[in-house]
C-alpha cells in the first residue's frame, strides 16, 4: 500500500496545506519525490510520497528552504533514517458517506470503518446518497462507481464541486481517470483490502483537507 499510487495532487495539496503550484515546482526543480502518471496524465502520488512531502513541508513551514528540506529528506532516503513528520491528526468519529452498490460490500466495509472510530451512513443508490449528506453533510465519502447503473462519477463531480466533499472513489474497473477527472480525491480497485481503505480515508482526513474546507 505504501508504493500504491493512490492520490490525485488535489487531494495532496489539501491533506498537506501545499498549494498544487507549489507541490508541480518542487517535483521540477528538485527531482526526488517524483508522483506517476495515470494513462491521462493524472499525477497519482503513493503513502509514501505523502508521507516525504509531509517531511518537506513541515521543515518549510519552520523557516526552512525548500532546497534545504530537500537536501535534508535526500539525506534520510539515501541513510534510511526515518522521516520523523508532524503526525497526522486523529479524525476518528468522522463522518463517513459509504455509496456502494453491494450489500455485502458495504456491510464488510462499513464493518472496518467503525472498528477505525469512524461513524458511517450507508446509501445503496444516487438517491439515498444525495438525501444522506442533506441530512448530515459527511466529511468525506467512499463511492462506488457503478451505483445506480454506473451513476458514481456523476455523484462524484456533485459532491465536490457543489459540497466540497471529498470522495475516494471505488470500482472493479480501472477507471480511475476518469475518477479523478469527475473530482475524486483517490482511486482504490476493488475487492478492497481493509488496510488500505482505512489508510487512504485517514489520509484525506488530513489536517490540509480540514482547512482547505473550512477556508472555501
Amino acid at each position: 500500500m505504501e508504493n500504491q499510487p493512490v492520490y490525485s495532487i488535489g487531494a495532496l495539496a489539501r491533506m498537506l496545506d501545499i498549494p498544487a503550484a507549489t507541490l508541480r515546482t518542487w517535483e521540477d526543480r528538485y527531482a526526488i519525490v517524483v508522483p506517476e502518471r495515470s494513462p491521462a496524465g493524472h499525477r497519482l502520488y503513493s503513502r509514501l510520497q505523502v508521507e516525504q512531502l509531509r517531511f518537506v513541508g513541515d521543515r518549510v513551514s519552520t523557516g526552512l528552504s525548500p532546497s534545504d528540506a530537500y537536501r535534508l529528506l535526500q539525506l534520510r532516503l539515501v541513510s534510511g533514517v526515518p522521516l520523523d513528520g508532524a503526525q497526522v491528526p486523529d479524525r476518528s468519529g468522522s463522518l463517513i458517506l459509504l455509496v456502494e452498490r453491494d450489500p455485502y460490500a458495504a456491510d464488510f466495509s462499513e464493518y472496518f470503518l467503525r472498528q477505525a472510530g469512524y461513524d458511517v451512513a450507508v446509501a445503496t443508490t444516487v438517491e439515498q446518497a444525495i438525501a444522506e449528506t442533506m441530512r448530515n453533510t459527511p466529511d468525506l465519502a467512499v463511492v462506488d462507481l457503478l451505483i445506480s447503473g454506473g451513476r458514481g462519477l456523476r455523484l462524484c463531480a456533485r459532491l465536490r464541486e457543489q459540497l466540497d466533499i471529498a470522495v475516494l472513489a471505488i470500482s472493479t474497473f480501472a477507471i480511475g481517470d476518469d475518477a479523478l477527472a469527475a473530482g475524486a480525491a483517490a482511486f482504490l480497485l476493488k475487492p478492497l483490502k481493509p488496510p488500505a481503505l482505512i489508510s487512504v480515508v485517514q489520509d484525506l482526513l488530513g489536517r490540509g483537507a480540514l482547512l482547505a474546507k473550512s477556508d472555501q
